[in-house]
C-alpha cells in the first residue's frame, strides 16, 4: 500500500474509532472514555483516542507499562469492572490533572489473533446508565471496523502489487531482444511467486 492510501485508511480508521469511543461514552453515561493500544514490543500503552465532559483531562500519547495501573490486564479476555479505592487509586489515573471524583471503571479488552491487542476504558463517577448491551454492541463494532480496516488495507495492496507487476512486464516486453524479454518475464514471475520458480518451455 502506497503511504497516500495508508494514512487515508488510518485516518478512516481513527475517525471511526472516534465516532464509536464518543457514542459509547455518550449512551453508558461514563464521564471519560478512552481507547488504548497494547504496544507489547515497545512496553507502551499507546493513545488511539479518547472523550470526556471534564476539562480537566489531557490524554498523553504514550505511557509506558512499567508501574501503569492497565499493567496487570494487558491479557484481559472479557469486561471488567474496577472499584475506585478497592481496585486502583483515583490518584494513579495521570491523565486526571485534577484528582477525579470518580466510582467506577470498566475495562473492554479488544483481541486479535488471540491476543489482547487494546483496551477501551470508560470511567465513571456513578452507576453507568445503561447495560450490558451497549458495551457488547461497542466491542462488536469495533471488531468489525477494525477487521474491515485489515481486510481493505490488504486488498489495496494485494492491488498495489498487481499494478507493479504489470508496469514491470510491461517494461520487460518492451525490450528489442525477444530472448531478454522471456529472460526478463521469467524472473519477474520468479519474484512474484513466494516458492517454486518459472521456466520456460519451447517446441
Amino acid at each position: 500500500m502506497n503511504r497516500s492510501n495508508e494514512a487515508q485508511a488510518i485516518t478512516g480508521f481513527k475517525e471511526g474509532l472516534m465516532e464509536l469511543l464518543r457514542l459509547a461514552r455518550h449512551a453508558s453515561g461514563a464521564d471519560t472514555a478512552h481507547f488504548q493500544w497494547v504496544n507489547r514490543n515497545r512496553e507502551q500503552f499507546v493513545l488511539a483516542c479518547g472523550d470526556s465532559k471534564l476539562r480537566t483531562v489531557a490524554f498523553p500519547d504514550r505511557e509506558p507499562m512499567d508501574g501503569h495501573w492497565l499493567r496487570p490486564h494487558v491479557d484481559l479476555l472479557h469486561p471488567l469492572d474496577l472499584v475506585i479505592a478497592e481496585h486502583v487509586e483515583a490518584e494513579s489515573l495521570s491523565h486526571h490533572h485534577k484528582r477525579p471524583t470518580l466510582f467506577r471503571i470498566r475495562l473492554i479488552p479488544v483481541r486479535h489473533r488471540g491476543e489482547t491487542i487494546a483496551l477501551a476504558v470508560f470511567e465513571f463517577s456513578r452507576n453507568p446508565t445503561a447495560g450490558d448491551d451497549v458495551f457488547e454492541s461497542f466491542r462488536l463494532a469495533i471488531d468489525n471496523l477494525l477487521q474491515t480496516h485489515l481486510q481493505l488495507s490488504g486488498l489495496m495492496a494485494v492491488e498495489e502489487s498487481w499494478e507493479t507487476y504489470d508496469h514491470k512486464l510491461d517494461q520487460a516486453l518492451e525490450t528489442s531482444s525477444t530472448v531478454d524479454a522471456i529472460q526478463s518475464s521469467l524472473n519477474l514471475m520468479a519474484e512474484s511467486t513466494p516458492t517454486g520458480g518459472a521456466s520456460f518451455l519451447a517446441s
